[in-house]
């Protein structure tokens, strides 16, 4: 045999690193080309699942971004997750205000820095991955008065994942003014002691959340009854920490006056009241003046006519709530 011709070792070698080179980069490349075998309803399954958890099960990130001014970017930042509760051991049960801003984004591309960017924030802070998953969320608020909400495409095929919850609506609390028929004050003085007002329930601890009226965080309304008879509200409420008056303006989140539905500005006192005559804390109002739990307030109507008895009416005395309402969370993702 002739030897002379046969392969020495450095040839053996380069070869065999080729051949290596090559095949670490198919088995890198493999699992991008495989992609599209994978099952993908059980893909979609698991999405639709996640993204229904945290939006019933988890107030957010952080747990009142509800109340972030988004137009600055530090808030917008900040913002990490779209959860709806009201509160982290509260699942289920889902903030109506996070619902209204969940529900109402912009969809004109972001023009609109105030409120949520539809699809990217949507993509980003609730359903999470790269992979471009398109979305349909709807709910729908059982009883004969009950609302819907739905944001996301229609879906184009029936390959979908699908999750349906259902989940309880906490609306903001409110209180009823009505004079006093031997009133001798032109004015009704209302103690604002912000603590927590708790509301038992037969079936949920006092402590739960979704059984409070918290004046920080939530909305809070006082209906003016009974005011219809020719009585005017002769200036802008006024609020007092002490003896010093509390100012605020137009800008949310502030104080605002409602008669039968269009609001008071300052220029509109006196301002005769109807049936239909409001005043709405809007949610943080209390919390953008710096006051906390154990901060007290008096909150001061003046009107034209005797309508008081000069004696302070406590919050906690006549705060109320509404009953929970039921509805039904539907989450398509494809």
């Amino acid at each position: 045999m002739n030897h002379e011709n046969g392969q020495i070792s450095i040839d053996f070698i380069i070869g065999f690193t080729i051949f290596m080179i090559a095949f670490i980069f198919v088995a890198t490349m493999i699992s991008g080309l495989l992609i599209n075998l994978q099952s993908q309803r059980i893909d979609y399954d698991a999405v639709a699942y996640r993204t229904g958890t945290v939006l019933v099960e988890d107030p957010g990130e952080p747990s009142e971004w509800n109340l972030l001014d988004l137009t600055k970017a530090a808030d917008r930042d900040n913002l990490k997750r779209l959860g709806l509760t009201v509160a982290r051991n509260s699942p289920g049960i889902l903030r109506e205000s996070k619902i209204e801003k969940f529900f109402n984004p912009d969809r004109g591309g972001c023009s609109d820095r105030s409120r949520l960017c539809y699809p990217s924030d949507y993509s980003q802070k609730l359903i999470f991955g790269d992979y471009p998953y398109s979305f349909n969320i709807s709910m729908r608020e059982l009883g004969p008065s009950g609302r819907t909400w739905a944001i996301g495409e229609i879906p184009s095929n029936n390959n979908t994942g699908y999750i349906r919850r259902v989940v309880s609506i906490k609306k903001p609390g409110y209180a009823d003014i009505s004079p006093v028929p031997a009133g001798s004050q032109n004015h009704i003085t209302i103690n604002m002691k912000i603590q927590t007002l708790f509301f038992p329930d037969p079936v949920s601890p006092s402590i739960d959340p979704a059984y409070q009226i918290d004046l920080i965080y939530e909305d809070f309304w006082i209906n003016l009854t009974g005011f219809s008879s020719g009585v005017n509200l002769t200036k802008k409420p006024e609020l007092f920490d002490g003896t010093t008056p509390v100012t605020y303006d137009e800008n949310y989140p502030t104080l605002r006056v409602f008669i039968d539905g269009v609001e008071i500005h300052e220029g509109d006192y006196p301002a005769l009241l109807t049936d239909d005559s409001k005043i709405h804390f809007e949610e943080g109002f209390l919390k953008s003046k710096g006051f906390h739990e154990s901060s007290e307030l008096d909150f001061i109507l003046t009107f034209d006519q005797p309508v008081g008895d000069g004696i302070a009416l406590n919050i906690a005395d006549i705060a109320k709530r509404y009953p929970l309402s039921e509805a039904i969370m539907e989450i398509r993702i494809w």
